[in-house]
């Protein structure tokens, strides 16, 4: 079974690499088989791709739990985490991922076309639910609505994206702010919780 699984990965491998894939052989990827890369994708060092729950044992790992799709020309920078915790999530096509950037995809998560998220972000689809008191937290299951992010949109460093948010096209979100509700598209927000500070226009740039 195990020579089975290394063979299927090596052609999995293989065939990216035919597609002009880059991949650090310093990546752990956890169940291939739920996971595509586009065309000239790059994938560095110590990133972790994972279609199942990351606490689960080995043999778990080899099934797919949920899926990760990357879009063509993407570049996903060292020490990045996607995880689909049984949820589906797509890059479209030119998005980076900056180093330590965290992405939990319980409830699924889609982000747009030349979307620029930095260094030390998390973006995370599942909110714990604890409304009763008598139960720890930890029993009282997740909700999950889902996280989706529009095209051309720059997340600063070190922000935090919760569940339920839509954040519009051509949007940007300054360093350090946490999204808990929908931005509007080509809003500037910045802020703990995240608030609108203007609308962008042709006048200048807004420099996070």
């Amino acid at each position: 079974m195990e020579l089975k699984l290394y063979l299927k990965r090596y052609l999995w491998l293989k065939k990216l690499k035919r597609a002009g894939v880059k991949i650090s052989s310093k990546c752990k990827i956890l169940a291939h088989s739920g996971i595509s890369i586009g065309f000239a994708t790059e994938v560095h060092s110590n990133v972790t791709l994972a279609c199942s729950y990351l606490n689960f044992d080995d043999n778990f790992l080899n099934n797919p739990n949920g899926s990760i799709s990357i879009g063509s020309k993407c570049l996903i920078h060292s020490g990045c985490i996607i995880a689909t915790y049984g949820g589906d999530i797509i890059l479209s096509d030119q998005v980076s991922l900056n180093p330590g950037t965290i992405v939990y995809g319980h409830g699924g998560i889609s982000i747009g076309q030349m979307t620029r998220i930095a260094a030390h972000c998390t973006l995370i689809s599942a909110n714990h639910n604890f409304e009763t008191i008598d139960v720890p937290i930890m029993n009282q299951g997740l909700s999950t609505k889902g996280i989706i992010i529009e095209d051309d949109v720059w997340i600063g460093t070190r922000c935090v994206i919760l569940d339920g948010v839509r954040i519009g096209k051509g949007s940007v979100i300054a360093a350090g702010a946490v999204v808990t509700k929908d931005v509007a598209p080509y809003s500037i927000v910045a802020g703990v919780p995240a608030r609108l500070l203007r609308f962008r226009d042709k006048k200048g740039d807004y420099q996070c």
